[in-house]
């Protein structure tokens, strides 16, 4: 993947061919784009570091940092920082790390993160490993994570299976701690351009009304 960076004003060192950028940073490879305020990097490496960083690693996760390192093509390290794959500056959920790698089209692993509702801490784990995928692939999704006076507070996993190249199949649940546990599978299919649907179920056991939905 080609890299471009984009800023008011660049230094670069002939000899070494070592550059730093400062001013308006725009920083874009694939589906990556990273704005900061200040950029090193070379022009022979894939390797750069960005500060006061903020932007998308494959296209879906939003990251903020004090600094972004980003050691390989497809790898990153994220120290001081956020994620989440909700948009704006007051996401519905994020998670907050000292330390976060990124492997694109692999996982990303948060070190003793603290996973906050709307800018509010609600919980710390020891460790996180979330994928990292551009790409239609079978395995775990970045789970969902609510708050609400109705639901209490909500967790939502999904599993993922691509079974061939026109159909999949996505399994989870919804665990409510005022509700209880909301189990639920999609299937999809897509035969041709004018031949698709989906077939969805679901099942409540639910604690507050006292009824099964």
């Amino acid at each position: 993947r080609s890299k471009r960076v984009q800023a008011d004003h660049i230094e670069v060192q002939t000899e070494t061919r070592d550059a730093v950028a400062i001013g308006n940073i725009i920083f874009q490879s694939g589906n990556d784009r990273i704005v900061g305020s200040r950029i090193e990097f070379n022009l022979d490496s894939e390797k750069l570091v960005i500060y006061d960083a903020r932007g998308y690693i494959g296209a879906t996760y939003y990251v903020t940092a004090n600094v972004i390192r980003r050691i390989a093509e497809d790898r990153y390290e994220v120290f001081g920082g956020t994620f989440t794959t909700c948009e704006g500056d007051n996401p519905d959920w994020a998670f907050q790390t000292k330390k976060a790698s990124f492997q694109i089209e692999g996982y990303a692993n948060l070190q003793s993160p603290m996973i906050s509702l709307r800018g509010i801490p609600a919980a710390a784990l020891p460790y996180a490993i979330f994928p990292i995928k551009t790409k239609r692939a079978t395995g775990f999704l970045t789970p969902a994570v609510g708050l609400g006076n109705k639901n209490g507070l909500q967790i939502s996993p999904r599993f993922f299976w691509a079974i061939n190249k026109w159909s999949d199949v996505t399994l989870g649940l919804d665990y409510f701690t005022r509700r209880g546990t909301r189990y639920l599978a999609e299937y999809r299919y897509a035969l041709s351009e004018n031949t698709s649907g989906k077939i969805r179920a679901s099942t409540l056991k639910d604690l507050r009304e006292k009824t099964t939905l």
